[in-house]
């Protein structure tokens, strides 16, 4: 497979949850393992390039705004999405790399 000068959009994030899924049902690593691979991934997508990443999470799931926060990332937009189904909260957050 030939290495991509940009992944898909949603691919760094893809990557962190499978990573963090299959280490804690095989490894029960938590969430301080999927932390410290989201900072990597941010500096891997620091080092090729790219000029901010985003996250957008559930209203209600304190700890992974907390998550956000501690890794640099700032609140950016909160507001209704529908685009999961019944429209719900989800707030934005924003880290710029440059």
């Amino acid at each position: 497979m030939p290495l991509l000068d940009a992944p898909p959009l949603g691919a760094l994030g893809q990557l962190v949850a499978l990573h963090g899924a299959w280490h804690a049902r095989h490894w029960r690593f938590g969430l301080g393992f999927e932390a410290q691979l989201a900072l990597e991934v941010g500096e891997f997508a620091r080092g090729r390039g790219f000029g901010e990443l985003w996250l957008t999470t559930l209203a209600g799931l304190d700890a992974a705004r907390r998550l956000h926060e501690t890794a640099g990332f700032g609140l950016e937009w909160e507001g209704a999405n529908a685009g999961y189904g019944p429209p719900v909260m989800a707030p934005r957050s924003r880290m710029a790399l440059r």
